[in-house]
């Protein structure tokens, strides 16, 4: 869990930073980013650590720790106040198909769909104990297919492509019959 957040977090500062945001905003998408998924704590272990894929009743169990972290990190004084909601907003989908509320792109805080590119990123190109890791740039396109299905926002993965992509957004490209191509 530690290392996930920490690279979700690494990767969500890139992404603010690519976006313009202040550096107080930065700092406080970071912060935010970091404790994103401490409601993972309160799961049992036996469950987020198995060796497989999950049952539907362990997937129900999984999806309260938003929730979970929410009250967390409302106890504690001198965060942030985006850190409660984006830990309770991460995993939400534009097309509300995301949890804990199914709330859609409208209803979602800015800070929380950065963290949830980076965080999709991440679990992507990590193995788990059902599938290998995908390869970073076979991540990226199931990021922007994401995006055409209108589950995550597509602002969100064109800066974390800007930042992350082998050729950024705008980069001229030679191609193998030797045009030029432009990186959109």
């Amino acid at each position: 869990i530690y290392n996930h957040a920490f690279n979700v977090s690494l990767l969500t500062i890139n992404i603010a930073t690519a976006l313009g945001y202040s550096r107080k905003q930065v700092v406080e998408i970071g912060i935010g980013s970091l404790l994103f998924d401490v409601g993972m704590l309160l799961i049992p272990k036996q469950i987020y650590m198995k060796d497989g894929k999950l049952t539907r009743s362990e997937r129900y169990e999984v999806q309260k720790h938003p929730v979970f972290g929410l009250h967390l990190l409302e106890r504690i004084p001198n965060l942030p106040k985006s850190t409660p909601l984006i830990a309770y907003q991460s995993h939400e989908r534009e097309n509300t198909k995301g949890y804990p509320k199914k709330r859609g792109k409208l209803l979602i805080h800015d800070y929380s769909k950065i963290v949830q590119i980076a965080d999709i990123f991440v679990a992507l190109i990590s193995a788990r104990s059902y599938r290998d890791a995908f390869m970073p740039y076979k991540a990226m396109e199931i990021l922007i297919k994401l995006t055409k299905e209108g589950i995550v926002s597509g602002e969100y993965v064109k800066a974390f492509l800007t930042y992350a992509s082998l050729f950024p957004v705008g980069s001229l490209v030679e191609i193998n019959d030797k045009r030029i191509g432009k990186i959109i």
